[in-house]
């Protein structure tokens, strides 16, 4: 359609320009390119989550170590971590408790101050083993100068974490010396 213009003594025909903006095989295509976008940003994150889970479990179960070390020292008491169902993907699980009598065991009056089920917070990651010396360990007793108890327990501690999926073939291992600091390896 035609509008006159005027410009000046003399009138013209001249179209005017149509309003600024996209086309709709502009927008259809940039629709395109971002779903494209998005559907290999989803294919990454979801290959990668596995291995995530296995990180963010090997990070608690460091948290664990530190959070048992700084109780025992503030407490003045011992702090026991304790590993149940290790190597079993869905019952792994991992608590502190504050040993009331320093007796290395715990009982009915040693409350628990932390508790994570790897399994839960992280699907298909695990503890694999928790070894002193090659043994196999279950308790270790973080005493109130922060140090790992009984002197007589072969040290490094090593608790290793995998994962169930196949993809994954990357293990991580915690390393807990005497000192009681842990260490990621």
């Amino acid at each position: 359609m035609k509008r006159l213009l005027f410009l000046g003594p003399k009138c013209t025909t001249k179209p005017l320009k149509s309003a600024q903006g996209f086309t709709l095989i502009e927008v259809l295509v940039a629709m395109v390119i971002i779903g494209i976008l998005a559907t290999i940003t989803v294919s990454n994150v979801r290959g990668n989550l596995p291995l995530w889970r296995l990180q963010g479990a090997t990070n608690d179960v460091v948290g664990i170590f530190q959070k048992a070390r700084a109780l025992a020292v503030k407490n003045n008491r011992w702090a026991l971590v304790v590993f149940t169902g290790v190597n079993s993907p869905t019952t792994c699980a991992v608590d502190i408790y504050l040993d009331m009598n320093s007796n290395g065991t715990v009982e009915a009056s040693d409350p628990k101050k932390h508790h994570i089920l790897l399994g839960s917070q992280y699907p298909k990651a695990y503890i694999k083993t928790s070894t002193a010396g090659g043994v196999a360990v279950t308790t270790v007793i973080m005493a109130s100068d922060g140090t790992v108890k009984p002197s007589t327990l072969p040290m490094p501690i090593t608790i290793t974490l995998g994962s169930t999926v196949p993809s994954v073939t990357r293990t991580y291992q915690v390393i807990v010396e005497r000192s009681g600091l842990p260490r990621i390896k």
